[in-house]
């Protein structure tokens, strides 16, 4: 049964230039701890961090909170599965409301073209 869906749309632009003013703060804002060693890596830090902004920004839509009781961007991570298909996680206090919510699956959907990002999240609990 199907909780929660939510999207999200990015100019990366405008997150890149957040990225330039705030560097590691923004970084920090955004990334779970998790997503560091990805985004240390990335020649594209900027482009990494939309599209990670994208996803977040859709999962707190989807949990039905937006970024209000306690439920921050860095409360959620992507991890990639061997074939690097995204995986959505939960910690903190998104964890707690999944769990709460009796969510026991999230599938998430990025893409990035030129000057966007987007980001469809799918929250799902079994009957």
């Amino acid at each position: 049964m199907i909780v929660g869906t939510g999207i999200d749309l990015v100019q990366i632009s405008r997150i890149e230039q957040v990225y330039e003013k705030r560097g590691e703060r923004f970084a920090s804002h955004v990334l779970h701890a998790a997503e560091f060693a990805e985004y240390e890596k990335s020649l594209y830090k900027g482009r990494l961090l939309a599209k990670r902004f994208a996803v977040k920004e859709a999962a707190t839509k989807a949990l039905g909170t937006g970024q209000a009781r306690r439920v921050l961007l860095r409360h959620f991570y992507i991890q990639h599965d061997e074939h690097g298909k995204p995986l959505l996680m939960a910690d903190g206090e998104a964890d707690r409301l999944c769990k709460e919510l009796g969510i026991n699956s999230m599938h998430v959907s990025i893409a990035d073209e030129n000057e966007y990002a987007i980001a469809s999240v799918i929250l799902e609990r079994s009957p």
